[in-house]
């Protein structure tokens, strides 16, 4: 597999706009950086447009970098430059967080956006995509543009990810109120501001569309490529029946639901790519490089998503109903491999329902819905699920989901 991955859409003819993406955490070779930000960089590189990563470093987490002696950002360099990704970063002194309390926010974003220009050295004539990661990062692209002036030709796109939830006002009293107008005016505006959106889940995306009266454009999440020659190996699955895991286990994925989970399925082992975990002992789990998740997804029978119980935090609730859609649910899909949700998912359990292509656990009644332990043995019963995983998980493949940005950030260029 190339430094790009194994992206398969074909070269357009004459790009005709620069891409720079932004982001306002520390950037990483790995996780989320690489999967959601780097690959598509690089695929974007790989047909031909003029991509930049501008990464705005909080200055805390650089003095961490400095102190852990830390050489990813190193390693980023080298990749970016092998992928043709012109990668810059500069520090700033606020934080994701810290921008909603931040007394002069504005000021200083004018100042940040000021270098950034700097850096890009935008060409007059020369249409330009501005591709916020993040609320913070498309603020920052909206001061680039405003500071750029109307004579350079840059449009700004805000990728959500997700919707700010009900939860500080209903924890925080009086104060979180006043913090949780502010956060939602603050989304409203960059909605308004920005000249495209991003969502990944329809229930957010229509939820917020009625909130801000401002169209978002769905976009699926960036799975993983389909080589030319690909196709899925069923009886390959079926012969090792591995029900599988990917990701890290904590804050949003239960461990004890996800064991469960794993043992759901009769006559199947568990196969974890996730950091080791004391829970996962007498389990197959190890770390796998990014190249390596492939053929990981092709070793399974299904992929568990196990997300976290319902409890009393609205916040909680609210996540699994509205804001989640797993990366790893994306990834599994664009490798036509099941998957197996919990209820308490109810945007991706509802897609599993609707298209076939995997099955619903009920944490409450410790079993899968509307399936009995004949069902979970058979083999036609998976390979009808595999097939149509295989089918949806289209959507999800690198070469698809990029087409979908192309055509949205060409939709707003030529309004």
């Amino acid at each position: 597999m190339s430094d790009s991955g194994s992206f398969t859409g074909n070269k357009k003819a004459g790009p005709d706009f620069s891409v720079v993406f932004i982001s306002t955490d520390f950037p990483s070779i790995d996780g989320l950086h690489r999967s959601q930000l780097l690959e598509p960089a690089a695929d974007l590189s790989h047909q031909g447009y003029d991509v930049s990563w501008i990464a705005a470093i909080p200055i805390l987490s650089y003095l961490k970098f400095l102190l852990l002696r830390n050489d990813g950002i190193r390693q980023l360099q080298e990749r970016c430059a092998r992928s043709g990704i012109r990668f810059h970063f500069l520090l700033t002194p606020i934080t994701n967080g810290g921008l909603l309390s931040f007394p002069v926010r504005r000021l200083v974003l004018r100042w940040i956006a000021g270098r950034v220009l700097s850096i890009l050295k935008l060409q007059k004539g020369r249409k330009t995509i501005i591709h916020g990661r993040s609320y913070y990062a498309t603020q920052l692209g909206l001061e680039i543009k405003s500071k750029a002036g109307p004579e350079y030709f840059v449009r700004v796109s805000f990728d959500m990810r997700s919707i700010f939830p009900e939860e500080i006002p209903l924890t925080r009293g009086f104060v979180g109120h006043l913090l949780f107008g502010f956060a939602k005016q603050w989304e409203h505006e960059l909605l308004r501001s920005a000249d495209l959106s991003f969502l990944p889940l329809e229930y957010a995306r229509d939820r917020i569309q009625k909130e801000s009266g401002v169209p978002v454009t769905y976009a699926p999440i960036y799975g993983l490529g389909r080589e030319a020659d690909w196709s899925v190996a069923f009886e390959r699955r079926w012969e090792s029946r591995h029900v599988g895991y990917a990701g890290s286990v904590g804050d949003w994925n239960d461990a004890s639901l996800l064991i469960e989970m794993l043992h759901s399925v009769p006559d199947t082992s568990p196969k974890l790519a996730t950091p080791a975990h004391a829970r996962f002992a007498q389990m197959d789990c190890r770390t796998y490089r990014y190249e390596e998740m492939a053929d990981f997804y092709d070793s399974l029978l299904a992929l568990v998503i196990p997300g976290r119980l319902a409890d009393d935090s609205y916040f909680v609730s609210f996540k699994m109903r509205c804001n989640f859609f797993s990366t790893k649910a994306a990834e599994a899909l664009s490798r036509g491999v099941p998957l197996i949700v919990s209820s308490h998912l109810t945007e991706l359990a509802e897609f599993v329902r609707r298209h076939h292509c995997g099955m619903v656990y009920d944490p409450k009644q410790h079993g899968m819905v509307g399936r009995d332990g004949e069902s979970l043995r058979s083999k036609s019963a998976w390979a009808a699920l595999t097939e149509g995983a295989a089918k949806v998980g289209v959507q999800f493949t690198r070469a698809n989901v990029l087409d979908r940005y192309l055509a949205a950030w060409r939709g707003t260029i030529e309004r």
